[in-house]
């Protein structure tokens, strides 16, 4: 009987079991770390492009107070009436206060603003504005 056990022994080349195992682990380690970065990215784009909108829009809105000395009652006033420039998804809130303006803009899951009295944009939107949905925290 052991004649015939070595006889049917295999030389065989190929991965175990676990080797397999181990390998497919290590694939998909790798492949959630470049999904995270992949969104991590995305979101970076997107708060760029709404930050960008935000800007090209508070810069228009000096140019018309420099020309008109007061700034828009609408955004549409903007552009020789075409209003504002924007990306698609960008959404803005615009009010005048007191020859001071307050704008926000925002996207399915975030928002930012800008006001004349502050210069700067900061994160959210204006107390006076509705923040989208998505970004309510709770």
């Amino acid at each position: 009987m052991r004649a015939w056990a070595k006889s049917k022994q295999y030389n065989q080349a190929g991965f175990t079991i676990l080797e397999l195992v181990v390998i497919i682990g290590v694939i998909f380690i790798i492949s959630v770390f470049a999904v995270i970065s992949y969104l991590n990215i995305a979101h970076q784009a997107s708060a760029l492009v709404l930050k960008t909108d935000l800007k090209n829009v508070s810069t228009s809105l000096e140019i018309y107070k420099n020309l008109n000395s007061a700034y828009p009652l609408a955004l549409n006033q903007l552009n020789n009436g075409d209003g504002p420039t924007k990306s698609n998804g960008t959404v803005f809130q615009y009010t005048v206060v007191d020859k001071e303006y307050y704008l926000s803009a925002s996207s399915i899951s975030m928002a930012y603003h800008i006001s004349s009295n502050v210069g700067f944009i900061e994160e959210g939107v204006w107390s006076g504005h509705t923040p989208p949905v998505s970004a309510v925290t709770v």
